[in-house]
C-alpha cells in the first residue's frame, strides 16, 4: 500500500488484539508505524511494514496478526529485486479443556499468545468461581473463547463429547492444525519453534497409539468397547468414596454378567479395529472434518465405552485413509506420536499422568516433544517458572 525509502510493501492489514479492526501500523513504532498509517491513509486501507531482517525477529513475527487467514504477502529489497520471500504463516486453534488451577491455565495462554493462534477453553460446568473476563483478558494476541458445555467426569463420554464440541466451535474458522491440550499442559519450545515445526511437517497427523502387545495384554482395555460400561459416569462423580465404590462394585457385576453372556458389541462393527492411546492430539483441518462427519459412529461405538477419549479417534485415524498420514506409523508408544511428554506408566498412577517436578528439568528440556502434561501450580511452581523462561527466550 505504499513505499518508504528502499523497501516496497504491499497491502496488507494489521487487525488489533484489543479493537479487532483494522488498525494501520499496529506492533510498529515510532516514525515506521507514522510513515505505514500515513501511506494507508493515501491509500485507503491499513498498512503493515516490515522488511526481511525484522520479521527473522521471532518476537517482531509474533507481534503480527494478518487481517485474514491464508494471505500471502512478498516482502521486497528494492536494491534486492531478484529475491523474493513468500510466507504462509500456518493458523493454529488450540483446543484446551481445563477444570480449574485459573493462574496456572492463564499462564497457558500467554505461553500460546500470538497472531496467528485461537483459542478455545472448555470448563468443566461444575467448576465454580470461573474468572472468565480475567481468562480472556489474559491474551494480547490470540482470540480467546470459552466455554462451559459439559460437566465432565473422569473416563465419561462427556470427555469425547467435549472434544467433538471444541473440534465442531474452531472447524467453523477453520486452521491447519488443532491441538488438544489440558489445563494442565504447557509448551516446552518456543511458538516460533513449534510454528517451524508445524510448517516443516504440515500435513501429517499427530496421533499417539500405545502397542500392539498392550492391547492383548490388557484384558481391560479390549473390554471397554465390547462391553457396556452403564455406570462409567459414576465411579469417580462424588466426593464421598463409599458412594464412588458402590458404583464401582455395581459396574463390576454388570460386567461379569456381560461376559458370561459373551456380550460382544463390536460386532455390528465387522473390520473396523479399536485401537487405543493418548488422547492429546495436534491434527489438521481435514482430519477434523472427517472426525466430525462421523458423530453417529463415534456415538454409536464409543458411547458406553470407558474411557472412550483415548480410543476414538485413533480407531477413526487407524481405519481411514488418515492412517497413511501419521507422523509416527509404528503404533509403539513413542512420544513423537504426538509430540507430548507425558509419564504415564513409569511414575503414573490410576490411570492419572506424574506430575512434573523441578529435579525433571533437564528431562524436559532435552526432549525433543513440543508439549509436555502434567504441571500443577499447587505441587511444584519452580518448574513451571523454568518451563515460561525457557519457551519465552
Amino acid at each position: 500500500c505504499g513505499k518508504s525509502g528502499d523497501l516496497e510493501y504491499m497491502g496488507l492489514c494489521v487487525l488489533s488484539s484489543y479493537q479487532r479492526r483494522p488498525v494501520p501500523g499496529h506492533g510498529l513504532a515510532g516514525g515506521q508505524k507514522a510513515q505505514c498509517v500515513k501511506d494507508a491513509e493515501n491509500a485507503g486501507a491499513g498498512g503493515f511494514l516490515v522488511s526481511d531482517d525484522s520479521w527473522k525477529s521471532d518476537i517482531f513475527r509474533e507481534s503480527v496478526i494478518l487481517s485474514a487467514p491464508g494471505i500471502k504477502f512478498t516482502l521486497r529489497d528494492k536494491k534486492k529485486r531478484k529475491g523474493r520471500k513468500r510466507i504462509d504463516m500456518l493458523r493454529h486453534a488450540y483446543l484446551i479443556i481445563a477444570h480449574g488451577n485459573w493462574d496456572q491455565l492463564a499462564l497457558l495462554l500467554r505461553l500460546l499468545d500470538a497472531p496467528n493462534n485461537t483459542i478455545y477453553i472448555h470448563i468443566d460446568r461444575k467448576a465454580e468461581y470461573v474468572p472468565r473476563k480475567k481468562l480472556e483478558r489474559v491474551a494480547a494476541l490470540s482470540q480467546v473463547y470459552i466455554y462451559q458445555q459439559y460437566k465432565v467426569y473422569w473416563g465419561s463420554y462427556e470427555l469425547v463429547q467435549t472434544e467433538l464440541f471444541l473440534f465442531e466451535k474452531a472447524y467453523r474458522q477453520g486452521y491447519d492444525y488443532y491441538h488438544l491440550l489440558s489445563g494442565a499442559d504447557l509448551p516446552i519450545k518456543s511458538l516460533s519453534y513449534i510454528e517451524e515445526f508445524f510448517e516443516k511437517n504440515k500435513g501429517y497427523e499427530f496421533v499417539h497409539y500405545d502397542t500392539d502387545e498392550r492391547l492383548i495384554r490388557d484384558r481391560e482395555i479390549g473390554r471397554r468397547t465390547r462391553l457396556y460400561h452403564f455406570l462409567q459416569n459414576y465411579r469417580r462423580r462424588y466426593r464421598t468414596k463409599a458412594l464412588n465404590s458402590c458404583f464401582t462394585f455395581g459396574e463390576r457385576i454388570l460386567l461379569a454378567a456381560q461376559l458370561a453372556a459373551r456380550v460382544d458389541r463390536t460386532k455390528k462393527y465387522p473390520g473396523f479395529q479399536i485401537r487405543y492411546g493418548s488422547q492429546w492430539v495436534s491434527i489438521t483441518d481435514e482430519l477434523v472434518s472427517y472426525i466430525l462427519g462421523k458423530k453417529e459412529l463415534i456415538r454409536s461405538v464409543f458411547m458406553y465405552t470407558n474411557c472412550a477419549d483415548e480410543l476414538f479417534i485413533q480407531s477413526l485415524v487407524y481405519n481411514s485413509r488418515f492412517r497413511d498420514r501419521l507422523y509416527d506409523r509404528n503404533y509403539d508408544d513413542d512420544v513423537r506420536g504426538n509430540m507430548r511428554l507425558i509419564d504415564m506408566k513409569a511414575r503414573g498412577k490410576n490411570g492419572n499422568p506424574y506430575t512434573w517436578r523441578d529435579s525433571d528439568w533437564e528431562e524436559i528440556r532435552d526432549s525433543e516433544c513440543l508439549f509436555a502434561r502434567k504441571f500443577d501450580w499447587n505441587t511444584d511452581q519452580a518448574i513451571i517458572e523454568r518451563v515460561r523462561k525457557y519457551v519465552a527466550e
